[in-house]
Parts: structure tokens; C-alpha cells; sequence
């Protein structure tokens, strides 16, 4: 099952996709509460406030299961492309937290200088950086290089905390993609100064989420994806999930051994060796077949206004 945080007209809601359809999933979901319990309850605005109304963990899965089955059953399918022109959001607009893996394929570690990490080495990137679908990318004025860096990103389906990695898939609700983007000049001076890197992977516009949240029932295995990113068509970065040294569940286990995680809450799991800088113009896509292109505009950052001058 695939789902979608779309703006439509002035609505924000949520969208199955079906097929080659997008259909208005959000009050599918009130016929759904209103047949079955008699009481409709809001319509979720998006795939996170849809984690708030309904069960977590394995039942959410089974539960968005039934109302897609007793809505084909009953053909309550109402399409959002008649009409409109729907907008994908982010399918997570404002995560709790974004986690992102460090040096996660040896290759990507051999050519920035670093030895593979006998750990899981993390960091955080802010959630105001993150973008959706066809959005800008902000090129900042005077920056020297901006880099994009394909990912596979996980979203917490249920709160969880010291879980073991036998368990560990249990709590997501889906994947999507992250383009994990750096201002590389300015992480290499912070690394040099000893400080922490984190404002240059959370300028705005830095981090582009998307297009659509795509369910465990059809990613049984995340270590079995194909990553690649391709900057005006050429291809950039191109690796498997496979290669990563450490594997999405142990990637849960370590982070929940001292942080709980929450239900929306994003985990990047590393980008594969191929990083290259950007410039405005170019045009980025990420593609993880299975999920879709994540596919990004880059733009120069305009200058602020000047006041006019008194008396003019």
C-alpha cells in the first residue's frame, strides 16, 4: 500500500494510490469509522495525523488493510485527479526528529576520508529543512559546494524504545526517500573546528522527502533496494541497500537503546558512495524503484530586498 500527504484546491488530505490514481483515502477512511462505529471523526489532513487515529505498530497495517478492502468492496472510491491537479506534500511535512546514518556504505566512507564504523555513527538534521515533491532547492548565496546524497528513509509507525533488531521492523510504518543534502564546505570547516556539522545538513530546502510513504506489506525487505541519483539525467550515485554495514533493524536497535522513537519520526539510513556537487539550474532525482522519484529543482537563493531610500 501506497500513501500520500496531498494538497488539493485548498484541502490538505491523505491519498491511496491506486495504480495510476490517486484517490481521496481521508474520507474514504470517514465512510469507513462511520459504517463500522457510527461516529465519522476528522478527516486525517496528512499521513501523520492519520498515525494519531489509528492504531500503531502491526495493527496499523492491518487496519488501513480493512478500510482499503471495504472500500473496494463497496466502491467508495473518489479519484482526486477529476478536476484538479492534486500537489504531493512530504509524506512526513514536520518529523519529531530526523535521524540520519553516517558513513553507512564503505565505499561512501572510503572517498570522504573515513574508515567504515565499527557502530552506528548518527546525526540529526532539522525538520524544518524538509521539502516534497518538485519543491526548490535553495542554492545559498556565496556557497561553495552543495552536494545531494540519495537515502532510504524509514518512518516509525509505533513509539519504541531498547527494542531488539529481531523486532525492530515491527515499528515502521513504511519507507520513502531522502535526499540528504550538505553544504560540504561548511561541514568540512565545522569538522575541522571540532563542532558539530548539524546547520549544514539543516539549511532550508535541505532536505527533499518523498513522493509517497510506501508500506511494509510491499518493502518486506529493505536490504533488497536499488538507490540511484541522477543530476540533469546523468547518473550520480548507484548502490543497493545490501551494501549497507549496518542494516535497517540494527540501525533501530542502536538509536532506540538511548532515544525513544515516536510514530512520524524519519530515520536516513546512509548514502552510497558517487557524491557530487550541484549547481542552481540542475535539476535533482532520487530513485528507489518500488517507491518512486523524488525529483527536485535547484534554484539560486535571491538576494534579500533593500529598503528604498528615505524620501523616494
Amino acid at each position: 500500500m501506497k500513501l500520500a500527504s496531498i494538497v488539493y484546491g485548498t484541502q490538505e488530505t491523505v491519498a491511496l494510490v491506486w495504480g495510476d490514481d490517486l484517490v481521496d483515502f481521508g474520507r474514504g477512511l470517514q465512510i469507513y469509522r462511520l459504517t463500522k462505529a457510527g461516529e465519522a471523526g476528522p478527516v486525517p489532513r496528512s499521513i501523520q495525523d492519520l498515525f494519531g487515529q489509528v492504531p500503531g505498530g502491526k495493527e496499523f497495517h492491518r487496519y488501513l488493510a480493512d478500510v482499503v478492502s471495504f472500500l473496494d468492496r463497496h466502491n467508495y472510491w473518489v479519484s482526486l485527479k477529476i478536476g484538479g491537479s492534486p500537489r504531493l506534500r512530504p509524506p512526513v511535512a514536520r518529523p519529531g526528529q530526523i535521524l540520519c546514518l553516517a558513513r553507512n556504505y564503505a565505499a561512501h566512507a572510503a572517498e570522504t576520508s573515513g574508515a567504515p564504523p565499527t557502530e552506528p555513527i548518527y546525526f540529526a538534521k532539522s525538520p524544518r529543512a524538509v521539502i516534497g515533491q518538485e519543491e526548490p532547492v535553495i542554492y545559498p548565496a556565496g556557497a561553495e559546494r552543495i552536494d545531494p546524497e540519495v537515502e532510504l528513509a524509514v518512518v516509525i509507525g509505533r513509539r519504541c524504545r531498547k527494542v531488539r533488531r529481531e523486532e525492530a521492523l515491527e515499528y515502521v510504518a513504511g519507507y520513502t526517500i531522502l535526499n540528504d543534502i550538505t553544504d560540504r564546505h561548511q561541514q568540512q570547516l565545522d569538522i575541522q573546528a571540532k563542532q558539530p556539522w548539524y546547520r549544514s545538513k539543516s539549511y532550508d530546502t535541505f532536505c527533499p522527502m518523498g513522493p509517497v510513504l510506501v508500506l511494509t506489506d510491499e518493502i518486506p525487505d529493505p536490504q533488497a533496494l536499488e538507490l540511484t541519483l541522477r543530476v540533469n539525467g546523468e547518473v550520480r550515485q548507484h548502490a543497493s541497500t545490501s551494501e549497507m554495514l549496518f542494516p535497517v533493524a540494527q540501525i533501530i536497535e542502536a538509536i532506540s537503546q538511548h532515544i525513544t522513537l515516536e510514530p512520524g519520526d524519519v530515520i536516513a539510513t546512509g548514502t552510497p558512495q558517487g557524491i557530487a556537487p550541484i549547481r542552481p539550474g540542475d535539476v535533482v532525482e532520487c530513485d528507489i524503484p518500488g517507491i518512486g522519484k523524488l525529483r527536485n529543482p535547484v534554484v539560486e537563493e535571491k538576494a534579500p530586498a533593500t529598503a528604498s531610500p528615505s524620501g523616494s
